[in-house]
């Protein structure tokens, strides 16, 4: 087109064309630019959000970490609390053995004692019989005494 003429229709034709796409552009720009603008308000926010998100996480981490040492410690007491609880158990297991062996024992002792209580019950009842004959006798001595006092 260098080298042609163009009537001064055709140039105004021109640059109406020219200047419609420039608006156009201008109008594309200022939209793209608005988008952009929105577009980086809202990755801002975003931005934001992860970063507190990540703060949350870390934060839980934390706590979690914790909860772990925590109930490790707590862990770790039940196995020593479950230890003198298995010690306690086998002393009284000891404890209760030996007080069988006593019980069978008392109630050895007891039965014997009951034979021997049964045995003084008899001798008992034989002391009462030859006390009743004693005083029989005595009371006859003292019929017999009576009768030699007065025979004198």
């Amino acid at each position: 087109m260098e080298g042609m003429k163009m009537s001064s229709t055709d140039l105004e034709q021109r640059v109406t064309v020219i200047e419609s796409t420039l608006g156009s552009v201008r109008q594309q720009a200022a939209a793209a630019f608005y988008l952009a603008g929105q577009a980086k308000g809202e990755a801002e926010a975003a931005s934001g959000l992860y970063g507190a998100m990540v703060d949350d996480l870390k934060g839980i981490r934390e706590q979690q970490n914790l909860h772990t040492a925590i109930l490790t410690g707590h862990s770790k007491i039940l196995d020593g609390l479950a230890t003198t609880v298995q010690e306690h158990t086998r002393t009284l297991e000891g404890h209760t053995q030996k007080l069988n062996v006593l019980t069978t024992t008392v109630d050895g002792h007891t039965g014997i004692l009951e034979g021997h209580t049964n045995k003084l019950d008899e001798h008992t009842k034989k002391l009462d019989e030859h006390t009743m004959k004693l005083d029989e006798h005595g009371t006859k001595l003292d019929e017999i005494l009576d009768i030699v006092r007065t025979l004198k």
